[in-house]
C-alpha cells in the first residue's frame, strides 16, 4: 500500500494480501505462518450485482471475519450491473442518479456493519484501474476525467449522508501502473478531500503464463 494522502513520510508500512477469490480465512492464516509474521490488511473484491442475500452475507460474515482475526478489510467495490441501458456506463448511471437506490442500500449496509463494533474499519476502494481498457467504468470505455471525478464526489457524499461515519472508511483512489489508455490517471484525481490513500496496481504474474517472468517490485511498479 502506498503513503495516505496527508500522512508523513514516516507512515507505518502496511503488509496486505488477496487470498484469491475463497472467502476462508484458512488461507489467510496460512500465509501468515508461511511469512512468519502478522498481516494488516485483506483485499477483498464484490461486485455491485450480487444478489442482496449474498451481499449481506459478505459484509457482515466475511468482512467481520476479517477484523475479528485482527485485519483491515480492503473493500475493492466494482459497480457492475449499473449499466441502465445500453449506451449507459455504470459511471453516467451514478452520475444521472439512476442508481441512487442501489447505493443508497450499499452505504446503508456499511453504515449498519461499521455501528456494530468500535473495532470496525474499512479501506473503501471503488471503481478501480480507471486508467485502463477492461473495466466499463474505465478510460477505455469513453469515461472522461470530469465524468469519473463527478462519480467519485456524488458516491463519497452519498455515502456521508447516509451516515457513514467518515473516520471509520479510508477512501483508496487505484490506479493501474499500465498505460494502456495513454490517459493521464491523476486527471481522474477528484481531490485531496475525497480521498485517504493512493494505490497503485502492479501485477506479477511470474512463469504462471506462457509470456510472464518474474519480476521485482520495482518492475511491478514502473509505469509501462
Amino acid at each position: 500500500m502506498t503513503k495516505r494522502v496527508g500522512q508523513s513520510d514516516r507512515s507505518e508500512v502496511l503488509l496486505g494480501v488477496f487470498p484469491g477469490e475463497s472467502e476462508r480465512l484458512r488461507t489467510i492464516r496460512a500465509f501468515q505462518a508461511w511469512l512468519n509474521r502478522p498481516l494488516e490488511v485483506v483485499t477483498t473484491f464484490i461486485k455491485t450485482d450480487v444478489p442482496a442475500s449474498y451481499r449481506r452475507e459478505f459484509v457482515t460474515r466475511y468482512l467481520s471475519a476479517i477484523v475479528d482475526a485482527g485485519l483491515v478489510p480492503l473493500l475493492t467495490w466494482e459497480p457492475f450491473g449499473f449499466e441502465t441501458s445500453s449506451s449507459a456506463s455504470p459511471v453516467r448511471s451514478i452520475n444521472e442518479g439512476r442508481v441512487d437506490d442501489e447505493i443508497h442500500q450499499w452505504a446503508e449496509l456499511l453504515r449498519r456493519w461499521l455501528s456494530g463494533s468500535s473495532d470496525r474499519t474499512v479501506i473503501f476502494r471503488p471503481a478501480h484501474e480507471m486508467n485502463g481498457t477492461w473495466y466499463p467504468w474505465s478510460a477505455g470505455h469513453g469515461t472522461t476525467p470530469e465524468e469519473y471525478t463527478r462519480m467519485w464526489r456524488r458516491l463519497f457524499e452519498a455515502f456521508s449522508d447516509a451516515g457513514v461515519p467518515r473516520e471509520r472508511v479510508d477512501w483508496m483512489w487505484c490506479i493501474n501502473v499500465t498505460a494502456g489508455t495513454r490517459v493521464d490517471p491523476f486527471e481522474y484525481f477528484p481531490g485531496e478531500p475525497y480521498v485517504d490513500w493512493i494505490g497503485v496496481d502492479g501485477y506479477n504474474f511470474g512463469d504462471s503464463q506462457s509470456w510472464s517472468s518474474w519480476q521485482s517490485p520495482e518492475q511491478c511498479s514502473s509505469r509501462r
